[in-house]
């Protein structure tokens, strides 16, 4: 573990992609059916965006860090980590990002829970694997079981006592509901867990990721897998097909100021082809009810916005149903990336978690 390091908020990696080799009329007629209807959803997104409020430059970084470096994941990969609070505070919230993001996503949260906490609790916010600031893996590590032993990894090493507060949106919260089927020795420690826009199973019912997990999107991953080499054209005829659907569909309704638009596009281009794509197999597999069974008798909050297009709010509707007790919390008008539209009340359901739920 390396500790004190200056954390940024970019990957860094080389994206150079030279050019498509013709891999047959259905991959490319359907990468450009998508491009044709991410290209409207993407449109409307920046209307909307320039049209909104200004966001000030401080409130688009996490803010000052009283701790930053990495911890060693169990396969040897650097995961990099950022704390505001101190070791000494009775509790950690910790924050997991979703799929093509990094920790920057959770900025805003980041602002509003140190004012209303203080130093009464602990932020920890970090990159998965392959994600912002984190190492590389090879490409069969790119599970959700690899990103919730990631998350033991730095519980057991960064958050040694003391209570904890689990939060995760989207592929953070099925890292969440592996890390709790995965590690019960841990999950004893777990005071709560919020969930935000994520599902327990069924991300082929609906959504853009009907579209990206069926036979196109399915090909490009088998393609990129069995021809690593080629790992970069494949993220390109992606970037044509698939990608703007999740640019362009991770907002709903609300006016997002542009800097918000324009920070989660920056997260999505920074991400590796090996990262979009090996991952994006895993999911095409993803199924955590065991996950979400593992929660029972934890409490918890279930956040979706009613216009997310990647993962639609009965999703949110299904987890809710396999755990008793958790409640539910709809963002009317918001897409996937509802702790980004609708600060205020994401961060209150979760303060109220929190606060319900502080050790005495």
């Amino acid at each position: 573990m390396a500790g004190n390091s200056s954390a940024g908020t970019g990957s860094g990696r080389s994206r150079g992609f030279g050019g498509i080799p013709g891999w047959g009329l259905v991959a490319g007629a359907g990468a450009l059916a998508t491009a044709a209807g991410a290209g409207v959803i993407g449109w409307r997104e920046h209307w909307l965006a320039r049209n909104a409020p200004a966001t000030p430059p401080e409130l688009l970084t996490l803010g000052d860090a009283t701790w930053s470096g990495t911890v060693a994941s169990d396969d040897g990969i650097d995961l990099c980590v950022v704390e505001r609070g101190f070791q000494t505070s009775p509790v950690t919230i910790v924050f997991t990002h979703g799929y093509c993001q990094r920790k920057d996503s959770w900025c805003l949260l980041s602002h509003q829970f140190r004012k209303s906490f203080g130093d009464d609790a602990r932020l920890l916010f970090w990159d998965q694997r392959g994600h912002g600031d984190s190492g590389d893996p090879e490409a069969d590590d790119c599970t959700i079981g690899d990103t919730a032993d990631d998350l033991a990894a730095i519980i057991r090493e960064r958050v040694p006592g003391g209570r904890i507060f689990l939060v995760g949106h989207s592929m953070g919260g099925m890292t969440v509901m592996s890390f709790a089927r995965r590690h019960p020795e841990l999950m004893d420690r777990v005071s709560g867990v919020a969930l935000l826009s994520t599902a327990s199973a069924g991300l082929t019912k609906g959504g853009i990721p009907q579209m990206m997990l069926g036979p196109v999107g399915q090909a490009l991953t088998k393609t990129a897998q069995s021809l690593p080499q080629l790992a970069n054209q494949v993220r390109q005829l992606a970037s044509i097909g698939e990608m703007p659907f999740i640019r362009g569909a991770s907002f709903g309704d609300q006016r997002t100021p542009y800097a918000i638009v324009r920070l989660n596009e920056q997260m999505i281009d920074d991400t590796s082809a090996t990262t979009i794509l090996s991952f994006f197999g895993a999911l095409q597999l993803h199924d955590e009810s065991e996950g979400v069974a593992a929660l029972e008798g934890t409490p918890g909050v279930v956040i979706s916005g009613d216009k997310d297009r990647m993962i639609p709010y009965e999703r949110a509707v299904d987890i809710i149903e396999a755990w008793p007790g958790a409640r539910l919390v709809r963002a009317p008008g918001a897409g996937h990336m509802v702790q980004l539209e609708q600060p205020k009340l994401v961060g209150e359901a979760i303060e109220t978690l929190v606060r319900e739920n502080w050790p005495v």
